[in-house]
C-alpha cells in the first residue's frame, strides 16, 4: 500500500525519497535525514547544515528502506537483461501477473540524468510528479520510459 507523501521540509523532494516515503509511510524528513546518514556516514556531523538529497542510486535507496522498514530488503531486479531488452515502462505495468499487482514495488526508470524513481503498488503510483499523491498508474508520466530495475518491497 502507498501513503500520501508528508513533505514536512521546506525544501522540495526528489524522486528517490519521494518513493521510499511513500512505501514506508514515514514523513519526508525522516527519509532525508535516513539517506544523509547512509550517505555521507561520520562525516555529517562536521558538516555546518545538512546537505541536500538529490539522485539516489539503487545502494543507496536499499539501504534506506532496510533502516526504515527494517529487515532485509530484497534485491534489485535488472529489466533490462531479457532478450527482447528493457520494457517500457507501461509494458512492464500491463505484464505484471495477479500476485506481482498486489505487491508493492519501487522502478527504476530511464537513462542517467533522465532516470526517474517511481513507487508502484497495485494499480496505484506515487512520484513527484504526482506531488506525493498515489495515483492510478495510467496518470503517471513517464510512462513510455524504459523501465530499468525493479526492487519487490513485499
Amino acid at each position: 500500500m502507498l501513503h500520501k507523501v508528508n513533505n514536512d521540509t521546506c525544501g522540495k523532494g526528489y524522486c528517490g525519497p519521494y518513493a521510499i516515503a511513500a512505501v514506508t509511510g514515514h514523513p519526508l524528513s525522516v527519509v532525508l535525514d535516513t539517506c544523509r546518514a547512509i550517505r555521507f556516514g561520520s562525516r555529517l556531523v562536521m558538516m555546518s547544515r545538512p546537505p541536500r538529497i538529490g539522485q539516489m542510486n539503487k545502494v543507496e535507496v536499499s539501504a534506506v528502506l532496510s533502516c526504515l522498514i527494517g529487515g532485509a530488503i530484497r534485491e534489485w531486479v535488472d529489466l533490462t537483461s531479457s532478450e527482447r531488452g528493457a520494457p517500457s515502462f507501461a509494458a512492464w505495468l500491463n505484464s505484471r501477473n495477479r500476485d506481482d499487482e498486489n505487491r508493492t514495488a519501487i522502478v527504476h526508470i530511464g537513462h542517467g540524468r533522465g532516470s526517474h524513481v517511481v513507487a508502484v503498488s497495485g494499480r496505484r503510483a506515487c512520484d513527484t510528479h504526482s506531488r506525493g499523491i498515489p495515483v492510478h498508474v495510467a496518470d503517471i508520466k513517464g510512462r513510455r520510459k524504459v523501465a530499468r530495475y525493479v526492487l519487490w518491497i513485499n
